[in-house]
């Protein structure tokens, strides 16, 4: 089975491929830049930073952490 093919809703898709996703909301957040990507080159510019900024060798440890804590996060959006 390829990577991504349990998410029965996705099938084998793009989404599915991509989805690395950690919490429900990263998953929504995901799904929601794909359906509607950025067109303006600054906005772009500030995702791709951020993404940089969690992907950096740098800050591994931190980040494992905190990939971690949200495995355990619902969906904030509901609880707020």
């Amino acid at each position: 089975m390829a990577k991504g093919q349990g998410h029965s809703k996705e099938g084998f898709s793009l989404f599915s491929l991509l989805d690395r996703t950690k919490s429900k909301m990263g998953r929504k957040c995901l799904r929601e830049w794909m359906l509607k990507p950025l067109n303006d080159r600054e906005s772009i510019q500030r995702r791709q930073d951020g993404v940089e900024l969690l992907l950096n060798f740098e800050f591994e440890g931190s980040t494992g952490s905190l990939l971690q804590s949200l495995e355990s996060v619902g969906a904030i959006d509901r609880i707020l």
